[in-house]
Formats: C-alpha cells, sequence, structure tokens
C-alpha cells in the first residue's frame, strides 16, 4: 500500500509540472464471460474523473494526464488497478473478476458502492435479488419489483402492478429496448421474464429521463445478456410448475456469441392422469404456457457491435367436454363443448452500436413487437331417435379477437462533452397497428330450422407515433447534480394529430458523501389506453388508442426526497410524490368489452385522477446478512363526469399503508434462508347497502342500492414467504436446490366480497403451497 501511494504521488508531481489532456474510452467487461457491464463506475486515481458505463457497458473519460490510473467498481465485482502512458486519446477496454477472485485492490469508498446520487423514483434491482426472495414455483422479476416502496401488486399471487395511483397500462416495460404489451403468464401468476438470461433491471416511478415516454407511471428496462464469449456454458431448472433450459457460448470465435432460451409449462401433460384418478375435476381446463428466446452478437471491430433478438411467448388453454343424456324412451342427446384461448407476444429487434471518433456513442434499433389474444367456442349438439329413425344436428360457434402490433425505428446518443457533462439525444417512430375486437357468432339448429350467421369488427386503425428528445446530465458544482431534459412527442392518424412537449428536470444535492437531497418534475404523455373489465391485468384486456374522441393520457409529477448512507452498511431512503392524472379512462356504468357489439369508444369515458404519497426504504446489499425494510403510505382517486354522480372515488387499487420486509441469511456458501412478509391494508371494493324488492313487480326480485363507487374495504391483507436454498458444486457444474414455502401461515386472504341474499360473501384464492426447484448450471 506504501509502496502504491508513493507511486500515485510521484506521477501527481510530474503531471503538475507538464500537464496533458487525453481522452481515454472503452468497455468495461467480466473477465470470466466477456459480458458488458452496465453501471460500473470507472475511476482515474490520479485525477479523481469518474465516469459511469451506460447501458451497453460504454464508458469515456476526458482531460486525463499522459498518465492515468484507472480501476472499475460495480457491487460483487473490482478490477486490477490499470497504469497507462498515453500518448494521444485510446481505447481501453477494462475486465473485471469477481471480488473472492481478486486480491490486490479493495475499493472501500461508498461513494461508489452505494450512490447516494441515484435520481428520485429510479431503483436499480440487484440480479441475485431475483433468486434470493421467496417466489410461487420459480424466481420471478416481477415479484421482486411489487416488493419495492410505491409499487401495489393487485391481487394475491397477480403479476400485475399499479405504481404511484397508476393503473396497469400505464407501466412501460421494455426488453431490450424494445416495448412489450403483455408481460404475464398464468394469468398473472409469473411472468415472462427469464431470469437466468437477465442482466439488468432499472425501475423508474418518477423524475423520468427525457429519452423514456410513451407510458404515464413507470418504466421497467430490463436487459438481457448477450452471451458468453469465453466457452460454451448452459443451464437446465426443473420446477414444479414449468422448466427451463438456457444455452450460451461463442459462435466460431469470441467476435460473436449467442444465447437461446426455453421454458415451458406442464401442468396440460399431467391434468389428464390427474383427472382419471379423481384428484382433479373432470371439467378443468388443460393450460400451459412457453417462452423462447434466442439472441445472436457479433463484435466486428472496437466500434461497431450488432445484435439480433427474437422472443416468443405465448399461453394456452383449453377444455373439451362431451355428455349423453336419454331423453325419454327413444332420444339420446349427445352434447360436446370445446372451449380455446390464446394469448402471446412476438418481439424481433435488430440493434447497431456505434463509436464514433468523436466520442459520441449511438444505438440504432429496428423492431417489432405484437400481442394477440383470441378465444373460439364451439358447441355441437345430436339428437337420436332411434324410434323415428332420425337425427337433429345442433351447432353454435362464438369467436373473439384483437390484436396490437409495432413497427419500430429509433436511435439514441449520448456525447460527452466533459467529465462534468454529459448530452443524451435521440428520435424515433412507432407504427402502431390496432384491431381493437372480432366477433364472430354462428348457429345452425335443426330443430328449430333456424341459421345465424354473423360478426362484427371494429374498425382497423393505423396510426403513428414519433418523438425526439435532449438531455442534458450536468454535474453544475462538486455538489450539485441535474438533469434537464425536453421530449416532444405526437400521434398522428389520418388527417388529425395531436402534439405535447414533456419537460423533465431533476437536481441532487450532496451535503456530505453519504447524505444528499433531490427534486424534480416530469410530464408524461401516453397516446394509447388499456381498456380492462375487471381491473386487473388479463390477456382480455385491448389497448385501443387516442383517437375518435379520446385524449392522451397526461401525467404531472413532482418529487422530493433524500438518500443516506449509514454506518458504512445501509441506505435509507425517502421520497414523497404528488401526481396528477389527466383523461384517465375507464368504461361506463354497465359497460364491458363484450357486453355489446358498440364501439369501444362509445363504451368508454375520461375522467381525472390523483395520487400522493411518502415511500421510505431501508437497505443493505452486501454481507452475509441482507435485506431491505420498504414503507409506502399513499392515497390515489378517480373523478369522471359520467361515474359515481360525477364525484370522486377511491381507485381500485388504493392502499393507504403498504409494508414489506425482506432478508437473506446466507449460513455459509452452500445454504441461504430467505423470507419476505408483507403487509396492506385491504384494497377497496364496491358493496350494497340497501335491498329492497318493487312492489309492482310480478317477479320478485332482489334490487341492490349502491351508493357510490369503491365504497368499502376489504380486510388488511397480510403473507409471509419462506425459501430455503443449497448449492454446491460437482463434476457437472454448479447445482442448486430451492424450497419455497408460499403463504407460509396459511393466511386465507380475501381478494373480492360480493353481496348474497341478506349476506356478503368472501372470495379467497391462494392457500399454502410449498414448491421445490433443481437448477443445473453446466460447463
Amino acid at each position: 500500500m506504501l509502496k502504491f501511494k508513493f507511486t500515485l504521488f510521484f506521477i501527481f508531481i510530474f503531471q503538475s509540472l507538464f500537464p496533458q489532456n487525453y481522452t481515454v474510452s472503452g468497455y468495461v467487461e467480466d473477465i470470466k464471460t466477456g459480458e458488458r457491464i452496465i453501471g460500473a463506475y470507472v475511476i482515474d486515481s490520479i485525477t479523481q474523473n469518474v465516469a459511469q458505463t451506460n447501458n451497453y457497458g460504454f464508458y469515456i473519460l476526458k482531460n486525463l494526464n499522459s498518465n492515468a490510473a484507472l480501476r472499475s467498481t460495480y457491487i460483487g465485482l473490482k478490477s486490477q488497478l490499470i497504469y497507462l502512458s498515453l500518448k494521444h486519446d485510446t481505447l481501453i477496454n477494462i475486465q473485471m473478476k469477481p471480488v473472492m477472485e481478486l486480491q490486490e485492490v479493495i475499493i472501500k469508498s461508498s461513494l461508489y458502492k452505494h450512490n447516494i446520487n441515484t435520481p428520485l423514483g429510479l431503483t436499480t434491482i440487484p440480479i441475485n435479488q431475483l433468486t434470493s426472495i421467496p417466489a410461487l414455483g420459480e424466481s420471478d422479476l416481477l415479484k421482486s419489483i411489487q416488493s419495492q416502496p410505491g409499487i401495489k401488486g393487485g391481487i394475491e399471487g397477480s403479476a400485475g402492478i399499479f405504481v404511484r395511483g397508476g393503473s396497469s397500462g400505464e407501466n412501460l416495460f421494455m426488453l431490450d429496448d424494445v416495448p412489450m404489451f403483455n408481460v404475464s403468464h398464468l394469468y398473472g401468476f409469473l411472468s415472462v421474464f427469464n431470469s437466468a438470461i437477465i442482466k439488468d433491471i432499472k425501475l423508474m416511478k418518477g423524475c423520468f429521463p427525457a429519452r423514456y415516454g410513451g407510458r404515464t407511471s413507470s418504466v421497467i428496462d430490463v436487459r438481457s445478456r448477450d452471451g458468453n464469449n469465453k466457452s460454451l456454458k448452459g443451464e437446465v431448472s426443473l420446477g414444479i410448475i414449468s422448466s427451463s433450459i438456457n444455452l450460451e457460448g461463442p459462435l466460431f470465435s469470441d467476435k460473436t456469441t449467442f444465447i437461446i432460451s426455453g421454458r415451458r409449462s406442464y401442468f396440460d401433460l399431467y391434468s389428464g392422469t390427474l383427472k382419471n384418478l379423481g384428484q382433479l375435476d373432470k371439467d378443468f381446463p388443460g393450460y400451459y404456457f412457453y417462452d423462447l428466446s434466442a439472441r445472436i452478437a457479433h463484435t466486428f471491430s472496437e466500434y461497431d457491435k450488432i445484435y439480433l433478438n427474437i422472443y416468443r411467448g405465448r399461453d394456452h388453454i383449453r377444455n373439451n367436454s362431451e355428455y349423453t343424456i336419454n331423453k325419454g324412451i327413444s332420444e339420446i342427446l349427445t352434447e360436446s363443448f370445446n372451449e380455446t384461448s390464446g394469448w402471446g407476444n412476438l418481439i424481433g429487434s435488430l440493434r447497431w452500436n456505434h463509436t464514433f471518433s468523436s466520442g459520441i456513442f449511438a444505438n440504432t434499433t429496428i423492431a417489432i413487437s405484437s400481442y394477440d389474444y383470441f378465444t373460439l367456442n364451439k358447441y355441437n349438439g345430436v339428437l337420436k331417435d332411434s324410434l323415428l329413425d332420425k337425427t337433429l344436428n345442433k351447432t353454435y360457434k362464438a369467436s373473439y379477437k384483437s390484436t396490437i402490433s409495432d413497427l419500430i425505428i429509433k436511435t439514441d446518443s449520448d456525447y460527452t462533452l466533459s467529465n462534468y457533462q454529459k448530452l443524451l439525444f435521440g428520435a424515433g417512430g412507432t407504427m402502431h397497428t390496432f384491431s381493437p375486437g372480432e366477433s364472430y357468432y354462428s348457429m345452425n339448429d335443426e330443430e328449430l330450422k333456424e341459421k345465424l350467421d354473423t360478426s362484427y369488427l371494429n374498425k382497423i386503425i393505423r396510426a403513428g407515433e414519433f418523438y425526439i428528445y435532449v438531455e442534458d446530465e450536468l454535474k453544475a458544482t462538486k455538489k450539485l447534480i441535474m438533469n434537464i431534459g425536453l421530449r416532444l412527442s405526437g400521434f398522428i392518424t389520418g388527417t388529425k394529430g395531436s402534439f405535447n412537449p414533456e419537460p423533465r428536470i431533476s437536481a441532487n444535492y450532496s451535503l456530505s458523501p453519504k447524505l444528499a437531497f433531490k427534486i424534480g418534475y416530469s410530464r408524461m404523455v401516453q397516446y394509447m389506453h388499456l381498456l380492462s373489465t375487471s381491473g386487473l391485468t388479463m390477456p382480455t384486456d385491448i389497448w385501443v388508442p387516442a383517437l375518435e374522441g379520446m385524449q392522451p393520457l397526461k401525467s404531472d409529477q413532482i418529487n422530493v426526497g433524500f438518500s443516506y448512507y449509514f454506518h458504512e452498511t445501509a441506505l435509507l431512503r425517502v421520497e414523497a410524490y404528488r401526481k396528477w392524472l389527466n383523461n384517465t379512462t375507464d368504461f361506463k356504468n354497465g359497460a364491458s368489452l363484450l357486453s355489446e357489439t358498440s364501439p369501444w369508444y362509445e363504451k368508454t369515458t375520461q375522467g381525472y385522477g390523483n395520487a400522493k404519497g411518502v415511500e421510505v426504504s431501508v437497505e443493505k446489499q452486501e454481507g452475509h446478512f441482507t435485506g431491505s425494510v420498504n414503507y409506502t403510505l399513499s392515497t390515489s382517486d378517480r373523478k369522471y363526469k359520467d361515474l359515481n354522480y360525477g364525484n370522486s372515488f377511491p381507485f381500485r387499487y388504493h392502499r393507504l399503508h403498504d409494508f414489506n420486509i425482506s432478508i437473506n441469511y446466507q449460513f455459509s456458501k452452500k445454504w441461504d434462508i430467505s423470507a419476505l412478509w408483507s403487509y396492506g391494508t385491504g384494497y377497496p371494493v364496491t358493496l350494497p347497502v340497501e335491498q329492497y324488492t318493487p312492489s309492482m313487480e310480478i317477479v320478485h326480485q332482489l334490487v341492490y342500492y349502491y351508493p357510490s363507487i369503491n365504497n368499502y374495504k376489504l380486510p388488511d391483507y397480510h403473507r409471509l414467504d419462506l425459501g430455503i436454498h443449497y448449492r454446491t458444486t460437482n463434476r457437472l457444474g454448479e447445482n442448486y436446490l430451492s424450497l419455497d414455502l408460499f403463504n407460509a401461515y396459511n393466511r386465507r386472504n380475501v381478494i373480492n366480497m360480493y353481496a348474497y341474499g341478506l349476506d356478503f360473501k368472501y372470495s379467497y384464492l391462494l392457500p399454502f403451497i410449498p414448491s421445490l426447484t433443481y437448477t443445473l448450471k453446466f460447463k
């Protein structure tokens, strides 16, 4: 250590006498896999200049002396100290090793291990947190997101998220720069993201940078891995719900890598056996889902790299049944029912990274993203009369289908003006194609001698959405960091258009290396609405454009907060927000997607929303004992002139108090345990307060009186999930065995209430569920 300090002192004296200015740029990589690292810090120990890698692992340091000493840091990784003698601007790729393999340099500065200047509303979720949180059957990205403050998880077990008073359709999910429309399997109990191939996760709830847009409540930016360029590796995971396999490695040379992944559930494969054994109702439907993803990345030179990505995911549910009924002496009626539904995403993208000699880094993307849902119901009845030797047929058929598809082209660039200022700018366009609903119905009844063949198709709409933005990341002083941006967006179809400015600004002021205060404002505009009858995240929900009298959704949000790093171990974050929503959309009273044949824009109404709250988070990410404590105090409401007599009412997912605690303790290199306890006040529900029977009615039927929407509150919610994990290494590779206990003390949480005669009935969903998962990482 003394030798190291003497060397730095000598270099500092020399540079003071003979100053030079050079630029060093390059990528930060994992030495074992070649994977480029997002969010790593690169520090020059001589000038103390600092840079952070972007979403592609690229960094740039300016104003360096002719001699430099570079090192990089990232949680769980460290680099060797690299001495450079510079004579011109150069490109240097820095390789990092896991901490346990590196003994020479240990960086103790909390400034870069726990960055207190992280922008308001931004949370970077560590990848190891995905496997440390207990889950239902397998580790899941959205379950980790739901444990963050300000995030409501919807009904128990659901993969939907509701952020700071926003609905599920106001969240922008991006997989490698491409938006996804539906991110759940199994009606919301699992997400489409395969944790084994994820590299980086960013959750943004406020103070959105200008480069993000298109939704109003949150951005979930998910980046997947490029693939190992050193050797062929793989992973097999076996669980009670689904199994998956991943394979990655170099292709022909270390300049080209691939990674492929597949996952499938298999309940449909053994549900038939359970039905035959009487362990499952014979009318229980067969269900399965699958995901397939593939990526090829090729490095042409130090300045150019391309990525080709494909993702396909789908859910399929089917129920077939047949009955035979004796009708009279000679008549036999045979009925068969066939019900089929399916939904899924398709994504394809081609991306090109290019570094210009001027230091501008650019990423250009061409992509497609689509989502479709269909349901098909068939009935066939055969009535045979043996006495009359007569056969009559009855057939009914009904189907519904909706689709949305996007063609996307965009480019994003960043230009480092100095070590204190970076410009980010870009532009893009999306061609949307909406098919909000196609219904078909046919009937042929030989007994009644009736035929019917009809269909209804909502008009297919094509619309263009475009944007241009500029963003300035500025370190105004040693203590003040600012992000100032402006996004101009628009939506055009035919001769109609809508254009909106979206200003963004945030500032962080550091009172000390451990304490920072923050403030920010952001305007977001969304040109699409997600129509949901149930209020849940369901495959039957449809996307519609802000047309036919509907206005785009607009959100204005103000945030204030602070971060404090204490006891060299934990980070405290407190954030307060106030949010205004204009042109929120909901169905009118009694209307739904399939209730009638009128177009969707005649069934909907628009209004306003308000949300405010305070979020508190304490987290510890290093050591044998890690975990977090999160608390949210919040309110949110809605107001429509066509609903609730024009009065405001609580939002469907308003929850006053939300609290959870997550812990993980590693006993040894082989064993660790984890626990997640969640508590929340009950969601609002609409219940009648009076019932009566109209005296003039011939048929007496109860009529319920509802004074207002969401006038009652469900019982409080709480649940404990536990996980036990065991890992070992043998000649096959790394072995992981996980036992997860969902709802460990079997709490019967109410998900709904409804009137039943003179009483109320409760609906429950998930009891205690144990699950076992085995994973092998082979090499």
